[in-house]
């Protein structure tokens, strides 16, 4: 673990965690909108609307955390630069970030088979599909939608990779890789059983009515 890492802010810290555990339920979501219409259970155009609206959302919390780190305030390089009292040099803050973003690239080159170089070029890509379809609108340029499950494989890692660089600190929740797990075969059944319904025309009732 870095020498600072003990000292980030748990504001900062939270902000993260809380961007990482939507990215990883907006991707369940959007994985079982595009199974259960490949299955033929949708018919109607609001569920792609709502398809792409969830890819868009999912592109766009991935790069909160790895996109462009200037100015985001919950890129995890700089969540791990924050500080409780702010009494660290600079320079001290920037090596430390230079050492945990090593640590990384080396830890996905290990458990995800990726090179800097390939790392470098998918988190181009994703932030390429923020900047011309998500964020803004491009009228020149087409960028396809990047291999979403590199995106969930990467952010799965860094999350070991975290609990690791953080200790002896704990965290009080899962492993995402076993909380997303769980949400997207939750995701999977309600989303098919509310497409069956709009098929038939079953009313569906909240679970909870008011």
């Amino acid at each position: 673990m870095s020498s600072s890492a003990s000292s980030v802010d748990p504001a900062h810290l939270k902000a993260l965690l809380e961007v990482l555990d939507e990215f990883v339920k907006n991707q369940a979501c959007f994985r079982a909108f595009v199974r259960n219409r490949q299955d033929g259970n949708s018919f109607h155009p609001c569920w792609a609307h709502v398809q792409n609206a969830l890819a868009r959302d999912t592109v766009n919390t991935w790069c909160m955390a790895f996109g462009a780190w200037g100015s985001n305030q919950t890129h995890w390089t700089n969540v791990l630069q924050s500080q409780r009292n702010d009494s660290l040099p600079q320079r001290q803050k920037r090596r430390a970030a230079e050492l945990a973003r090593k640590s990384f690239r080396e830890h996905v080159s290990q458990r995800l088979e990726m090179s800097a170089e390939e790392y470098d070029a998918f988190g181009a890509s994703m932030r390429d599909f923020r900047n011309s379809h998500t964020a803004h609108r491009s009228v020149a340029q087409h960028h396809p939608l990047p291999d979403l499950s590199i995106a969930v494989g990467i952010v799965l890692e860094f999350d070991e990779w975290l609990r690791v660089w953080m200790f002896p600190q704990r965290f009080d929740y899962p492993l995402l890789r076993d909380s997303a797990a769980a949400y997207a075969r939750s995701a999977s059944t309600e989303v098919a059983a509310a497409m069956r319904a709009a098929r038939s025309g079953d009313v569906i009732r909240p679970a909870h009515p008011e």
